[in-house]
C-alpha cells in the first residue's frame, strides 16, 4: 500500500425485500430472508490479485411438517450493473466488485437476466419452520485505482415464492 493508504471496503446490509409471487393457488407456507452482510475489508490497491469474502441469505419458511415449499433467490444490481457491480463513497468514488454463487465465482447472482443466475431451492418441510443458508461469494477486483474512503453498495434479495 502506497504510504500507508488503504480502501475500506464495506458491502453494507443487503437490503431486503420480498416479493411473494404466488403461481397456482394459495400458499399455506409463508417463507422469510435474512441477510448477513458482505465485508470486504482493506483494499489495497496494488495488490494483484482479487480480495474474496463470503456472507449469507437465509430463508426461514413456516408451514406443515411435509408441506412442500419452492423458491428462487434473486438479487438486484446494486449501483452499477450485473456485469460490474460498484460500491460508492459519498464522495462518488467508485470501487468494482461482484457477488457470485458459488467458491468459484464464475457464475453471478442476479435476477437472472443478463446472463445472471438466481438461486433456486425446493423440499419437503421437515419441521413446521425451516430455515436453509445459502452463501453468497463476492470479490473486489486487483489493481484498481482508488481513492482512500469507506465504499458500500445495497443489493436488494428478492424472495419469490
Amino acid at each position: 500500500m502506497r504510504g500507508g493508504i488503504s480502501v475500506k471496503a464495506a458491502f453494507r446490509g443487503l437490503a431486503i425485500a420480498a416479493l411473494i409471487a404466488a403461481a397456482g393457488g394459495a400458499h399455506a407456507a409463508t417463507c422469510s430472508v435474512s441477510a448477513v452482510s458482505l465485508a470486504f475489508g482493506a483494499y489495497n490497491e496494488f495488490r494483484l490479485g482479487h480480495t474474496d469474502t463470503t456472507g449469507n441469505i437465509a430463508v426461514t419458511c413456516v408451514g406443515s411438517a411435509g408441506e412442500i415449499v419452492a423458491y428462487s433467490l434473486g438479487l438486484s444490481a446494486g449501483a452499477g450493473a450485473f456485469a460490474q457491480r460498484r460500491m460508492r463513497t459519498p464522495s462518488g468514488f467508485m470501487l468494482n466488485y461482484n457477488i457470485y454463487t458459488s467458491a468459484a465465482r464464475t457464475l453471478v447472482w442476479g435476477d437472472g437476466a443478463s446472463g445472471t443466475v438466481t438461486v433456486n431451492d425446493s423440499y419437503a418441510l421437515g419441521a413446521p419452520s425451516v430455515t436453509r443458508n445459502y452463501a453468497v461469494y463476492g470479490r473486489t477486483f486487483g489493481l484498481q485505482k482508488v481513492a482512500v474512503g469507506l465504499y458500500s453498495d445495497t443489493i436488494i434479495v428478492t424472495l419469490n415464492f
